[in-house]
């Protein structure tokens, strides 16, 4: 396998990551992100042989467009957190004090409580 083959694997793995993330397939999210951790070994020994500074310029470009699109993948994936956050929030609210409180006396019995000392 050389480097184009494991690049082109990678952007392939990540454009299946993104259809799974919008699909909602945890399964298959977790199948390709093994894959991509199985073929970053190959690439980084693949990368370490290349002399050519063409091939090489070539192949950073192609890394920025995978890092592109791990972005755009990341920014999914916090979106479908916030969003199942969120979704727990209005199904298990918690419930807020009824009763008024003194909010500065409660830190005043805390820092109390921290400095008495019970043995004599």
């Amino acid at each position: 396998m050389n480097v184009e083959d494991v690049l082109a694997s990678l952007h392939r793995l990540g454009e299946e990551k993104k259809a799974a993330i919008l699909g909602n397939d945890v399964y298959k999210l977790e199948e390709i992100l093994s894959q991509e951790q199985s073929l970053a070994p190959t690439l980084s020994s693949l990368l370490v042989e290349i002399t050519d500074e063409e091939v090489k310029q070539e192949l950073k470009e192609q890394v920025v467009q995978l890092r592109a699109l791990n972005d755009t993948n990341m920014g999914l994936l916090k979106q479908s957190l916030q969003f199942v956050t969120m979704s727990l929030a209005l199904l298990n609210p918690q419930p807020q004090r009824i009763t008024y409180s003194r909010p500065h006396l409660e830190e005043r019995q805390h820092v109390f409580a921290q400095h008495f000392n019970s043995q004599i």
